[in-house]
């Protein structure tokens, strides 16, 4: 399995409406952005990428949240930098829990 399609499958079971796109780009001075639905990677390293992914997901995240909400969260950053954990440990609860599969 690609490393592309592993991305695309952490992105589907944290049921976030993007594509991801794996373009590695050793030039382009982004690791990763998101454009019309789609988070681009450019990583050419693996763990690299999916760092990358991570905070752009964590980004797409909070960008959800509306301003005035963001603003009244004094720990809101710290909480930001959580986000990528926090989703990692979502996709390892989910596949390691229920209907009977071993994690």
């Amino acid at each position: 399995m690609s490393l592309e399609e592993k991305m695309r499958g952490f992105v589907k079971k944290v049921d976030l409406p993007l594509e991801v796109v794996h373009v590695p780009d050793p030039k382009n001075s982004k690791h990763g952005e998101i454009k019309n639905n789609s988070i681009l990677i450019y990583d050419c390293n693996e763990e690299d990428a999916w760092e990358s992914l991570l905070h752009e997901i964590a980004c797409d995240t909070t960008s959800r949240i509306p301003k005035p909400c963001r603003d009244r969260l004094p720990a809101w950053q710290s909480l930001s930098y959580s986000v990528p954990d926090i989703l990692l440990q979502s996709v390892a609860d989910r596949g390691s829990g229920g209907e009977g599969s071993k994690g």
